[in-house]
């Protein structure tokens, strides 16, 4: 019997909802072939998490190691300041021969810059990092997103798969009319999030629409990125169209913003298989995203998913979200094919689709 441990190194956020609820599904359709061991959920950054995970790993000697791995959890994204290598040799010392899974929650792509312009001289040389060298030491990766694979270089004996990120069961959330016309950014305030292109398109939105931008700050480093977020409210005097909810949201606050909400937003500038999309798809929201690879892989997927504008465009964002509040035809479209979308790529689907990847991993044929 082959044993498979998860690991989850976040305490809170949208990783570890992900992770919990994924997890679930994976346990009710675990083949009798292998045993799912009791999910690990720790800080990374913690010595004292680390060691009780250690000892687990060195009890169990798990066949497969699975890792939920955004880049924020670990450090920063340059070399040095990001401990994920540090981490994983440490799980190694204690089980050289498990195999080791990460899903990469996010890939920069080859057109990622950063928004300080000294930190981009070193691009030339940290691309190359992101595409190959930052995954060494894991045998298998697994993305949201087709696309993503091609953002990466892979080793010898290094496998990837793309999966897509699960669609919550159906979520029945009743329509609240607003005074004025809502539209809803979540996640937390990164650079990756694109909140402040969400900002300066409100100073192109002719609607008398209110943006909500649920979310904190991760990490002290995107503490100046929040703080930017406010300032640049204040200079394009949008202070009574632009709100800031500075913190985790609860499931019963999450689920009044989205019944509020005309259109949600998610302004991503680097791909990522954020769960704010399928928990709008969960609640049939009429949803308008960037364009990255993702997102567009979306709509192959199911067709009319959500509406897209150009990526870090913000009058391209807002000339988008003023059709969709102003046309009840398209707005209406947008929530059928959500609602469709949730049905093809359900929990259970995204489940199978795992334990066929280590199948494949181990060598273990199907029963």
């Amino acid at each position: 019997m082959k044993k498979i441990l998860w690991v989850v190194p976040e305490l809170k956020g949208g990783i570890r909802s992900y992770s919990e609820r994924l997890y679930s599904a994976v346990a009710a359709t675990c083949p009798t072939e292998f045993k799912l061991l009791p999910l690990q959920i720790l800080d990374a950054r913690n010595q004292k998490s680390n060691s009780q995970l250690f000892e687990v790993i060195r009890h169990e000697q798990p066949d497969l190691i699975h890792v939920q791995h955004e880049f924020g959890l670990f450090g920063k994204k340059i070399p040095g300041l990001n401990h994920f290598h540090v981490w994983l040799a440490d799980i190694r010392n204690f089980s050289a021969t498990s195999k080791m899974v990460l899903t990469a929650h996010t890939v920069l792509p080859p057109t990622y810059r950063f928004k300080r312009a000294l930190l981009n001289r070193l691009l030339p040389l940290l691309k190359p990092y992101w595409a190959t060298w930052y995954w060494r030491g894991v045998d298998s990766i697994i993305t949201h997103s087709s696309r993503q694979l091609t953002y990466l270089k892979l080793m010898a004996k290094q496998t990837s798969i793309a999966i897509p990120h699960f669609a919550p069961d159906r979520v029945v959330v009743p329509t609240q009319k607003t005074e004025r016309p809502e539209i809803v950014v979540f996640g937390y305030f990164t650079p990756e999030k694109g909140q402040l292109t969400a900002i300066r398109a409100m100073k192109f939105v002719k609607t008398d629409a209110k943006l909500i931008l649920a979310g904190s700050a991760r990490l002290p480093a995107d503490r100046a990125y929040l703080a930017l977020c406010r300032s640049e409210i204040e200079k394009l005097g949008l202070s009574d169209r632009c709100e800031i909810l500075e913190r985790y949201l609860s499931i019963d606050e999450m689920n009044e913003l989205y019944s509020r909400a005309n259109v949600v937003l998610a302004p991503f500038e680097a791909t990522t298989g954020s769960g704010s999309l399928v928990e709008a798809f969960a609640r049939g929201c009429a949803v308008l995203t960037s364009d990255l690879d993702l997102n567009q892989e979306i709509n192959e997927r199911v067709p009319g998913s959500v509406a897209t504008y150009q990526t870090g465009d913000p009058q391209d964002c807002a000339l988008k979200l003023d059709q969709i509040i102003a046309d009840p035809a398209l707005c209406s479209r947008l929530k059928e094919n959500a609602l469709k979308y949730r049905e093809e790529f359900s929990l259970n689907v995204i489940a199978e689709r795992h334990w066929d990847h280590y199948r494949s991993l181990l060598n273990v044929p199907q029963s």
